[in-house]
């Protein structure tokens, strides 16, 4: 009996590895799937009730299209029609700026460095980045499509049935009734306060960062601010791929003031909301320590990419959670 479960627990752990590889090629749509199932699952919750399952789930599926997945397509085909806009402005006016002032001069007396030849090199190499990039995002689109057909299916079933995955999957561990409860809510009430929390300051990112690009006279900056505020949940980066291109671009304009204040604002800005605002939020709405907050989720993007922001707390939260039903063991 005994060298039938060792068997059973072996063949258990092979088939999930092999699981995991098949898996693995759309992992992160399937976790997005799980995310957006919890973000959305109370609106899910109100329609239900009113009209049949099915068509409740069509409709938060809808919700999800128009909110989500076509703004991001269209602000993803708008930025680059700005950077292309961008670059060219950029490079005609740094190469006019350093033909035109004495800046060149001064720099390559004092530090010994050409400028002029280093910005089209730079200009050079970012152009042969792009070229070399656009076969690669042509022939990923199709990758991309299937990616998020796999995620609206698993959208659909997660909504009607994810608190039932979730409960099976947590009843599957060697804990007692009432802890298994206590995990069950707590992996509930953590992963939305996330969410909740990551969207929120994310807004006020965009917001603030946004106002400070307008006042300093950077073109379009309604579209930034909406820009930054989608990608303002990633931590450390995020936002910062915005303003500091945008400040550098005032200074090459030889707007020194407006390009010093975007640069110096922004980033204060950022990192408040970033590193204080937005783990103390979530640490108090979630029960978790600030610092296990911000650990978690650098260490979850390293590991696992951009949703490892979400998933990172959650894994240590957990872990922690299992300890402490340990120690009152």
């Amino acid at each position: 009996m005994k060298h039938t479960a060792v068997a059973l627990y072996a063949f258990m752990l092979l088939f999930g590895y092999l699981s995991y590889l098949v898996l693995q090629p759309f992992l992160t749509y399937v976790i997005l799937a799980l995310l957006f199932a919890v973000l959305f699952h109370p609106i899910y919750h109100i329609l239900q009730p009113r009209m049949p399952k099915r068509i409740a789930t069509l409709v938060v599926l809808l919700i999800v299209l128009l909110c989500i997945v076509l703004p991001s397509a269209y602000f993803g085909a708008t930025l680059f029609v700005e950077l292309s806009g961008a670059y060219q402005a950029t490079r005609d006016a740094g190469i006019s700026v350093f033909d035109q002032t004495s800046i060149a001069n001064w720099i390559a007396q004092t530090f010994g460095v050409d400028v002029r030849s280093e910005l089209q090199e730079i200009i050079t190499q970012g152009a042969a980045v792009v070229t070399n990039a656009l076969p690669g995002i042509i022939t990923g689109t199709g990758a991309v499509l299937l990616g998020m057909f796999i995620m609206f299916l698993i959208l659909y079933y997660a909504l009607q049935d994810g608190p039932v995955w979730l409960q099976r999957g947590i009843s599957l561990l060697p804990l007692k009734k009432n802890h298994r409860k206590q995990l069950f809510e707590k992996v509930k009430k953590e992963t939305r306060a996330l969410l909740y929390g990551q969207i929120v300051t994310s807004i006020f990112i965009g917001v603030l960062n946004g106002l400070v690009l307008w006042a300093a006279g950077i073109p379009n900056a309604v579209f930034w601010a909406f820009l930054m505020i989608i990608i303002g949940i990633i931590p450390v980066v995020g936002a910062f791929l915005v303003y500091i291109p945008a400040g550098i671009y005032l200074l090459v304009q030889q707007h020194w003031i407006p390009g010093i204040g975007v640069l110096v604002l922004c980033t204060a800005i950022h990192l408040f909301i970033d590193y204080i605002v937005r783990p103390k939020m979530i640490s108090d709405a979630a029960q978790i320590h600030p610092i296990f907050v911000i650990l978690g989720a650098l260490g979850g993007i390293a590991l696992m990419g951009v949703v490892g922001f979400l998933i990172g707390p959650l894994v240590l939260s957990f872990f922690i959670t299992l300890l402490s039903f340990d120690y009152e063991n």
